[in-house]
């Protein structure tokens, strides 16, 4: 007889049990009430939907007074520069990477290549320490949303790049077979929402330009953030930041609100505090030990049409092959980008095959396992092609290894382990298995949250947060994060050769893992399951509207019955 959640698996994750326990009381509670549940507390716990239309107003009672500082002037620091401009008088951006200053807002031309030891034509990476320069990026319609609201110009600036909107498709075949958009199901007329299918290089550029083109008082600042600076008077609080600039001049500027924007580096964590409140198992560590190789060719126009490209070459995503997990680790991502661009990803979890020919490519192809059906014929025939032409396509052969991912969990620190006005935002808190693509979405939430505490919190005269900011922050934003690192550790800790964080066990998050196989199988044969969840994923619905107690006694039934490891 059931007689717990644990009887159905001993590894489920508590904000999985939170949340199946939220949508069933929710769902049984009465509708006006369920609405209004749904409304006041699950969007806004979860998501940034409510926070997006107040983006880009003018701040109620005026700006604060005094400066924010932001430690990092990638895509988080970029995001959060243009939040904060409209409730901070000053906004300065402390960037170290020359390139950035140089040309961080010229128009991605022609690829760069460079010619390797073993003689393979790969693209240059100007930004080597952002690893995934030069990768795949996909991202979530979140984004675009935020964007437009940000920047009423945006989808005219972005075609100034080549980069057109258009309703995210990612085309994905879980085990060979074709899950659907949800959108795409007989009588749905909602349209799926936008998104931009690009290079991370040129979103870079476009988030740069859009930042320095619609709020021209950002000031930013060639140089490396070395420390912080504590009041005298009452060490909670950081009154400046010390700066060596490129010319190892060493500056000071005085700050209001600092924001560790540095991404891998952490160096919040890492360089700036040295608190014993602030300990490190605070931040958890695992290797999935996951590469890849990412593909680029340009296609001339009058190759366009010869590609077998279901749609057609104007369809922006073609293909997203997802393995069966439990006998195959390699999986595939293809789309047009910018420049008229096929880029594609292969790869996966001890992934370690050297992919630098269309010929090594095909068998890679072909060696993909366990599906329920092969992958699609036109990929093939795709690549005959491109194998035709190849001097005509402009190819190159990129390899990468994932970094280690980790998480600061500083919501989970003691009072005074940091100080009052110190936040963090994207990879200088979590970093994770870019696998899922939600690394964009990742900072543009921890931005848009970030604008939240501020315009709910009472800023000082003197431009001073209250007592509880910081701590408000991360908690709200763990709130809205968590479950992409929960997400991704979950599934990278069902590879063997994943190496966990320290105390924990590949075996933590089976059955969540086991939760989330028999949900997918019920949203294949219930459209609004598939629906919710789907927009869940993409981070424009809260988790909660999925878990109705029909779809949660179906989930918990099959996995009852279920006595196969989780997958």
């Amino acid at each position: 007889m059931l007689k717990s959640i644990s009887d159905i698996s001993p590894h489920l994750n508590n904000r999985l049990v939170i949340t199946s326990a939220a949508g069933l009381l929710t769902f049984l509670a009465l509708k006006p009430l369920s609405q209004l549940l749904r409304t006041y507390v699950f969007l806004p716990k979860f998501t940034i939907l409510r926070d997006i239309p107040f983006l880009a107003k003018d701040r109620k009672g005026g700006k604060i007074k005094g400066t924010v500082v932001i430690c990092g002037g990638s895509v988080a620091g970029l995001f959060t520069a243009a939040v904060c401009y409209d409730h901070y008088e000053s906004v300065i951006v402390v960037e170290a990477d020359p390139w950035v200053h140089e040309h961080g807002t010229g128009p991605p031309g022609k690829k760069e290549v460079r010619i390797t030891a073993d003689g393979v034509a790969a693209e240059v990476n100007h930004r080597p320490r952002v690893v995934q320069f030069t990768s795949t990026h996909v991202q979530q319609p979140i984004t675009t949303m935020t964007l437009r609201q940000l920047f009423p110009n945006f989808d005219e600036d972005a075609a100034a790049l080549g980069i057109f909107p258009a309703p995210c498709d990612l085309r994905m075949y879980m085990k060979g077979v074709l899950v659907d958009t949800p959108y795409n199901a007989p009588g749905v007329k909602e349209k799926a929402p936008d998104t931009i299918y690009v290079s991370r290089y040129a979103f870079e550029v476009l988030l740069r330009r859009l930042v320095t083109k619609y709020r021209p008082n950002i000031k930013f600042v060639d140089g490396t953030v070395t420390g912080v600076i504590r009041s005298e008077s009452d060490k909670d609080i950081l009154t400046g930041v010390t700066v060596r600039t490129k010319d190892g001049h060493s500056q000071v500027i005085d700050a209001k609100l600092v924001v560790d924007c540095t991404g891998p580096t952490q160096s919040g964590f890492y360089k700036w505090f040295r608190s014993p409140l602030l300990k490190p198992e605070l931040r958890l560590q695992y290797d999935p030990l996951m590469y890849y190789m990412t593909g680029s060719f340009h296609i001339p126009a009058h190759l366009q049409s010869k590609l077998p490209i279901p749609g057609g070459f104007g369809q922006k995503w073609l293909y997203t092959y997802w393995p069966n997990m439990e006998v195959e680790k390699k999986s595939i991502i293809m789309g047009i980008i910018e420049n008229d661009t096929l880029i594609m990803t292969l790869g996966g979890w001890m992934h370690r095959e050297k992919l630098h020919s269309i010929e090594a490519i095909k068998e890679y192809l072909a060696s993909i396992i366990g599906g329920d059906a092969p992958v699609e014929p036109w990929v093939f025939e795709l690549f005959d092609v491109l194998e035709k032409h190849i001097d005509e396509v402009d190819a190159s052969y990129t390899d990468v290894k994932i970094p280690a991912c980790s998480y600061i969990k500083y919501h989970e620190a003691p009072k005074g382990a940091y100080p009052r006005n110190f936040v963090g935002v994207g990879d200088s808190v979590m970093k994770v298995n870019p696998v899922f693509a939600q690394g964009m979405a990742k900072a543009c939430m921890g931005a848009v949250t970030l604008g939240h505490v501020l315009q709910n919190s009472r800023i000082g005269k003197d431009g001073m947060v209250p007592e509880t900011f910081a701590r408000d922050f991360f908690k709200l934003q763990a709130s809205r994060n968590d479950s992409i690192w929960q997400g991704t550790k979950g599934t990278d800790y069902g590879i063997p050769t994943t190496i966990p964080v320290e105390g924990e066990a590949l075996s933590d998050g089976a059955g969540t893992r086991k939760f989330f196989k028999h949900l997918m199988g019920v949203a294949k044969k219930d459209h609004a399951c598939w629906m919710a969840l789907w927009k869940t994923r993409m981070f424009i619905g809260p988790p909660t509207d999925a878990m109705t107690p029909w779809v949660l006694m179906r989930v918990f039934w099959g996995m009852y019955k279920d006595k196969s490891p989780a997958a």
